[in-house]
């Protein structure tokens, strides 16, 4: 049977922590079910999602990636880029990955400092789309 590890991925809003959900993924992280939907401005033609984070206390390391679906009327294009805001512990990063016009995949991955610091990576993903937003 896998190892489990339970992971804490927490949204924010204004800076401050609005809602965690702690789930469980298998070791090496997992994927969302498709249907989430990112935020869309037509005026700057940026889709992105909401900052999050994942925290990593245990040794080892944390990989979470959601799926974000495009809106009615929109097709996701390059530039797409995953943008750090605070991040902590041996490795981190916050990647995106264009899988094709009508998604895109938002990994946060943390490991912890060998007694040192946890792991935390906190950041969002941004694509460029054309087409209107809703």
């Amino acid at each position: 049977m896998p190892l489990r590890k339970k992971t804490l991925l927490c949204v924010t809003t204004l800076g401050l922590i609005s809602s965690c959900q702690s789930t469980v993924f298998k070791t090496g992280g997992g994927v969302s079910p498709l249907g989430i939907k990112p935020d869309c401005d037509n005026s700057t033609h940026i889709c992105k999602t909401k900052i999050s984070e994942v925290h990593q206390d245990d040794p080892g390391d944390t990989r979470v990636r959601l799926v974000y679906d495009a809106p009615a009327g929109v097709s996701f294009t390059n530039p797409a880029r995953g943008v750090e805001v605070e991040a902590g512990g041996a490795e981190h990063h916050v990647h995106v990955f264009l899988t094709g016009s009508q998604n895109f995949e938002c990994e946060w991955f943390a490991k912890k400092k060998l007694f040192g610091d946890n792991g935390l990576a906190k950041g969002y993903c941004y694509v460029t789309f054309t087409g209107t937003a809703p």
